[in-house]
């Protein structure tokens, strides 16, 4: 009920009224934005500085935006508007940059902080924002070299978190998503390896089967870290089936690194193993 009688005060306010999860693109400054029941902020550009005017007229300075190299100054960014952390208010994110030929797209995001009657900046820039309004989600997402990297922000009591960090692990021919889980307080809470999906649907990382692999050479060496000089005396055979935990990328190796893996013998076994010693399947 509380969130329809709001989205009718903004529709009723200024004619805009988004649902949960939606991001209405700005592409022309000043513009002016409902931000909470008749609450409204304008965002204008003083030259290279994105400003915002705030009820009572105040004047809130957000940040100055660096010209692109070759790029005069003055140059106009595209804005979002939307609620970023589900707390019912609309918030603003303004481009601050672009990388990998425009693949992504980086925005500073600012919440509206109705106590305070101003914007307050998140501190963590957004790459290619994506809310999802039934999950209650904000992604961040961004392309390096041939791999992307992505983190899952959530909210509790109006703050955003980061709650699962994902990066995908060429393996063979295939690629496997390497999933962190963190609580409010930044504390990691578990760590999942996923297999390719079937199909065009997202993946639930939270109910998605681990990953399995088959160990591809005659004896794989186990360690008790990813280190070479943790090596232990204990080794799985030529196929060996096992189950893909956790991952440590070796720094510089494309591909390169370390799975956390569970053997299941006639007791369990959790060691660490070079990627080179694993096959698909």
């Amino acid at each position: 009920m509380k969130k329809t009688m709001l989205a009718a005060s903004l529709c009723l306010a200024s004619g805009l009224a988004l649902a949960e999860g939606e991001l209405q693109e700005q592409a022309a400054f000043p513009f002016t934005t409902v931000v909470a029941p008749s609450t409204k902020v304008t965002i204008e550009l003083d030259k290279n500085t994105v400003k915002a005017t705030l009820p009572g007229w105040d004047e809130q300075v957000l940040f100055d935006i660096e010209p692109l190299e070759g790029e005069e100054v003055g140059r106009y960014p595209v804005a979002q508007v939307g609620d970023f952390n589900f707390d019912e208010m609309q918030d603003i994110a303004i481009q601050d940059g672009i990388g990998y030929g425009g693949v992504n797209v980086f925005y500073r995001v600012f919440l509206w902080d109705d106590k305070a009657n101003k914007l307050k900046e998140f501190a963590t820039p957004i790459s290619n924002p994506v809310l999802d309004g039934e999950k209650q989600t904000l992604v961040s997402a961004q392309r390096s070299g041939p791999l992307w990297y992505s983190t899952e922000f959530r909210a509790e009591k109006g703050e955003l978190y980061a709650a699962m960090d994902t990066e995908m692990i060429p393996f063979g021919d295939a690629v496997l998503d390497y999933v962190v889980f963190k609580n409010a307080a930044g504390k990691v809470t578990g760590t999942k390896i996923v297999g390719e999906s079937s199909d065009d649907q997202a993946v639930d990382y939270a109910k998605a089967a681990s990953a399995t692999a088959t160990i591809q050479v005659d004896k794989a060496t186990l360690y008790d870290k990813p280190d070479s000089a943790a090596k232990t005396k204990m080794y799985v055979i030529k196929g060996d089936k096992v189950t893909l935990l956790d991952w440590k990328a070796k720094e510089g190796g494309f591909g390169e690194g370390w799975f956390l893996i569970r053997y299941q013998g006639k007791k369990v076994i959790e060691k660490w193993l070079e990627i080179s010693s694993l096959s698909q399947g």
